[in-house]
């Protein structure tokens, strides 16, 4: 009986002890009395709007001092290496834009693939560079080329659902050549 008295009294006054300080540092941040400061930096940083990505016009190469120093997401700095693996290149991309999805809450949204590159190459709330932006396979216009050539096609279906497609080597789209993931229920690759 006594030890379990002494771990309630233990116990109760971590407890009030615990809220003692939620309460103080809540009241006092509220006031202004609390003052948090932010270690300093070797260098000036500054840091520029992200430009929004409206229309063709807009579309424009991130600009480096903006961008996270980080690397690149593995498998886009690997993209395209392989010529023997053009057909799954359109899971690989998949697979970045979950990336991106996991990151920002949804896929990047845009009207073409220069669009949802220019979020994956940097220009996104972050800055962070998850595609290069100077990967071989990108055009002057900034959209992502498959590996016959043509741009890739994104068909945004929800801002979590999101379908890349491959126009394949007859570079048509809707044709049975075409490389689409995710594979619909249906099976069937064209629409």
């Amino acid at each position: 009986m006594k030890l379990n008295l002494r771990w309630i009294t233990i116990s109760a006054v971590v407890v009030l002890l615990a809220i003692f300080i939620v309460v103080f540092f809540r009241n006092h941040s509220r006031s202004g009395n609390v003052k948090v400061t932010q270690a300093p930096s070797t260098k000036a940083e500054v840091k520029k709007p992200i430009r929004p990505a409206v229309g063709a016009a807009a579309i424009l190469p991130p600009d480096p001092a903006t961008l996270q120093k980080v690397p690149s997401h593995p498998m886009a700095v690997s993209f395209g290496k392989s010529p023997d693996r053009a057909a799954i290149e359109p899971s690989a991309l998949l697979e970045i834009l979950q990336f991106y999805r996991q990151e920002f809450g949804a896929f990047p949204t845009g009207e073409d693939n220069a669009n949802i590159m220019n979020a994956l190459t940097g220009n996104n709330p972050s800055g962070l560079p998850i595609f290069p932006a100077d990967h071989p396979r990108m055009t002057k216009d900034g959209s992502l080329l498959d590996a016959w050539g043509k741009p890739f096609f994104f068909h945004i279906i929800s801002s979590q659902y999101i379908e890349v497609r491959s126009l394949g080597p007859d570079g048509i789209i809707f044709t049975e050549d075409d490389i689409l993931v995710p594979k619909r229920p249906d099976s069937t690759q064209t629409r």
